[in-house]
């Protein structure tokens, strides 16, 4: 591939020669829609955290580790 200075190509550039990194993306985007997914139906439905927690039968912290995307958990 030549010079470039998009960066959207050198990535997508990157994902396509690199199997475990495109991978890799893909589970961090499939975190982050799921996290987002939580947390837009919590806010939505005019819980706070503690609210859905009890409402689930967890605790807070553990509604707060759902909505991070970087929780692997």
């Amino acid at each position: 591939m030549g010079k470039t200075h998009n960066f959207a190509d050198v990535i997508r550039s990157q994902l396509a020669n690199d199997a475990v990194l495109r991978e890799m993306v893909e589970d961090e985007a499939f975190n982050l829609d799921v996290a987002m997914k939580l947390y837009e139906a919590r806010r939505g439905a005019g819980l706070t955290q503690t609210d859905l927690a009890k409402r689930v039968g967890t605790q807070q912290s553990v509604i707060a580790r759902m909505e991070d995307a970087d929780y692997d958990g």
